[in-house]
């Protein structure tokens, strides 16, 4: 009994160094490169660091295609969405490093097309990002789980 509850105890530590080292991330986060070409409406005016808005259908005749392309150099990955109307999207800029930023009116009352290229910190649509979980909150909980586990588990032998 007392060797499991050793391994037990060893097998917890190098967790909690592991999470201590290594960051968790469940979001994704700082697109390299970032595209949208949208027709919408907006929900908070461009700011310094991110705008939100929401797609419409394009007015007839136009050419705006109403995606946004996402890519991230280091890992490859790379993303093109196709907008529908109704949808809602959050843009984080990184660093303000922004090549265009354009927000021209249109005949339609608050309605604007919608340019953007540059480093995005990230791209919602539709969603809340899950945030990242510190590793300080990970830990204890963890332990607590386990612990918890360990008491139930000599309560029903005994």
């Amino acid at each position: 009994m007392s060797k499991k509850i050793c391994f037990l105890g060893f097998s917890t530590l190098v967790l909690i160094i592991a999470f201590l080292i290594v960051s968790l991330t469940f979001a994704q986060d700082e697109w390299d490169y970032c595209t949208i070409s949208a027709y919408g409406t907006f929900l908070e005016e461009p700011g310094e660091y991110g705008f939100t808005f929401i797609t419409a259908d394009p007015p007839t005749g136009s050419e705006i295609p109403n995606t946004i392309y996402v890519v991230r150099y280091s890992s490859g990955e790379n993303y093109t969405n196709t907008l529908s109307s109704g949808d809602r999207v959050q843009v984080s800029i990184l660093d303000a490093v922004v090549d265009i930023m354009d927000f021209t009116e249109t005949s339609e009352p608050d309605h604007f097309i919608i340019t953007f290229e540059g480093e995005a910190r990230y791209v919602r649509l539709n969603q809340v990002d899950i945030p990242e979980f510190p590793p300080i909150l990970i830990v204890p909980l963890f332990m607590t789980a386990t612990l918890l586990a360990l008491i139930y588990r000599r309560k029903r032998k005994v």
